[in-house]
């Protein structure tokens, strides 16, 4: 029984899941880093929309009523997602752990 306990913990490392763990980390540091080039990217959108007027006047023809996408509201949605997605990220395994709690002596007159 102690066998098969200790044949379930062990995790088997290979040099093919070492390989995919790494790829894995980064694609996921280059995600990260596309979505933030372009958030700032839609900021400078919605920068250019609020001091150019021909601009505004172009997507008042060509856009419709999405037009006001351009003003930062699309920039400010994507900012959004793009915590909603960070904070709704699995907890680290070791975070994770439930913690014993100790207990504190306190002296008889403190209680």
């Amino acid at each position: 029984m102690v066998w098969g306990m200790l044949v379930v913990m062990v995790e088997e490392v290979s040099i093919a899941g070492l390989r995919a763990k790494k790829a894995a980390k980064q694609t996921r540091v280059l995600a990260g880093v596309q979505s933030v080039v372009i958030f700032l990217l839609l900021v400078m959108v919605a920068a250019e929309y609020d001091h150019n007027e021909y601009l505004q006047a172009w997507a008042g023809m060509h856009l419709g009523g999405f037009g006001f996408l351009l003003n930062g509201t699309l920039a400010a949605f994507y900012a959004g997602v793009l915590i909603a997605v960070h904070l709704n990220r699995p907890v680290p395994v070791v975070a994770g752990r439930v913690r014993r709690r100790e207990e504190i002596p306190v002296a008889p007159e403190a209680r």
